[in-house]
């Protein structure tokens, strides 16, 4: 399915966020319980040297997104700029963002990257970076965010493929999937020979604010003597050792 920018910039510039979840006039198609709708998250930044890849954007970064573009837009900014500017403003916005900057600099992103800090991705230094998703625009099954598996999902085929070109044109990057969903993707694209495995990034835990217990112990803000039950500590220093290792060699 070919989605355009064009097709919806006058919805975008005229945007208004009372709608729930979104206006119907940015709905690409809906399938029994599921709905995508349209948020500007086309801008695809083919040098970036490090992809960090969600599931879907939520209603949260949709709306970041939309706001973000339409103020771009009303300034006089070009199309380019307008989708650039919502893509960086809005991807893994809101409470997620700090979790995945303390994260990303625990395992020494930041200085593979040559940055003081993995916070700039999200300013000065975006060229680096590219955001995006499996499902790049804003899913929603019986109205609430998606986080289910894409990969058993009909309505997804056709995303799933677009996702596998997105990815294939950002070869020489380092790809950092969050969450188990994004990670059984990029393992499947790895089985087909589109990603090199050594350039997976697995095992980060979600950036959620509903793992706070697993990203404390992660980053070493708690100790492993004071987790409850349902936290694994021994999961989580196997991935971080396997993460900080790739990390180191790139």
């Amino acid at each position: 399915m070919t989605v355009s920018f064009q097709t919806f910039r006058h919805v975008v510039r005229d945007f208004q966020s009372a709608e729930d979840p979104l206006p119907e006039a940015l709905l690409i198609e809906r399938s029994h319980e599921y709905a995508v709708y349209y948020a500007p998250f086309d801008y695809i930044n083919v040098d970036a040297r490090l992809v960090i890849i969600g599931i879907t954007p939520g209603l949260t970064q949709a709306v970041l997104a939309l706001e973000s573009a339409q103020r771009a837009l009303l300034s006089g900014k070009s199309d380019t700029d307008a989708l650039m500017t919502a893509k960086h403003a809005a991807s893994f916005g809101g409470a997620m963002r700090k979790n995945l900057v303390e994260m990303l600099d625990h395992i020494g992103i930041h200085e593979r990257l040559g940055i003081l800090s993995t916070a700039t991705l999200f300013g000065q230094d975006s060229h680096l970076v590219h955001f995006t998703s499996i499902l790049r625009y804003p899913v929603f099954k019986a109205g609430n965010n998606y986080n289910g598996n894409p990969l058993g999902e009909v309505f997804a085929k056709d995303y799933l493929d677009s996702f596998s070109n997105e990815v294939s044109v950002l070869e020489d990057a380092l790809y950092l999937p969050l969450g188990r969903v994004p990670q059984a993707v990029m393992a499947s694209l790895s089985d087909r020979g589109i990603v090199k495995a050594d350039r997976i990034l697995s095992g980060l835990p979600h950036p959620s604010g509903a793992n706070g217990e697993r990203i404390a112990y992660f980053v070493g803000r708690k100790p492993r003597d004071r987790l409850s039950p349902k936290t694994n500590p021994d999961t989580l220093d196997r991935a971080k050792a396997e993460l900080i290792t790739k990390v180191s060699t790139f």
